[in-house]
C-alpha cells in the first residue's frame, strides 16, 4: 500500500508540474495574442496615439517592407501571366497558320476540280451539239405529195 501512495503522490506532482507548465504556456500565448492584436491595430492605423516616435518609425518600416513584398509578388504574378499569355498567343498563332495553310490547300484543290468540271462540261456540250446535228440530219424524210383522187391518175411532187 505504501508503494501505491508513493506512486500516486509522484503522479500528482507530475500532473501539477504539467498543469503549471500549461498554465504558463497559456498565459504566454494570451500575451502574444494581445501583442499581435495590438500590432495589427497599429498596422491598420488605429490606436497610434500611445506610440512613441521610435515605434512609429518601426511601423513605417514594416509597412514599407510589406508594400515592397506585395509589389514583388505582383510583378512576379504579372510576369507569369505575360509568359503564359505569350505562350498561349504563340500556340494560337501556330494553330491559325496551320488552319490558313489547310484552307489554301482546299482552295487549290477546289480550283483544280472547277477547271476539270469546266472541261468536262465543254466536252459534254460538244457531244450534245454533235448528237443534235446528227439527229437533225437523220430526221430528213422524203415525202411524196399526191394531188388528185385516190386511185386515179396522180401527179407526184417530191419535196
Amino acid at each position: 500500500m505504501h508503494f501505491m501512495s508513493y506512486w500516486l503522490s509522484c503522479n500528482v506532482r507530475r500532473v501539477n508540474c504539467v498543469l503549471k507548465e500549461l498554465k504558463h504556456e497559456e498565459a504566454c500565448m494570451s500575451k502574444k495574442m494581445e501583442l499581435l492584436e495590438a500590432s495589427k491595430q497599429k498596422l491598420l492605423g488605429k490606436n497610434l496615439e500611445s506610440c512613441s516616435l521610435e515605434e512609429l518609425h518601426e511601423l513605417e518600416g514594416k509597412i514599407e517592407q510589406g508594400l515592397r513584398d506585395i509589389r514583388v509578388r505582383k510583378a512576379s504574378q504579372q510576369q507569369k501571366l505575360h509568359s503564359t499569355l505569350d505562350l498561349s498567343t504563340s500556340y494560337m498563332l501556330t494553330f491559325y497558320k496551320l488552319q490558313f495553310h489547310l484552307l489554301q490547300e482546299q482552295i487549290a484543290q477546289l480550283k483544280e476540280k472547277e477547271c476539270s468540271l469546266i472541261e468536262e462540261n465543254a466536252l459534254m456540250r460538244d457531244e450534245e451539239v454533235l448528237s443534235h446535228s446528227r439527229l437533225v440530219q437523220d430526221t430528213d424524210v422524203d415525202t411524196q405529195l399526191c394531188i388528185g383522187w385516190p386511185g386515179r391518175g396522180r401527179t407526184h411532187d417530191n419535196m
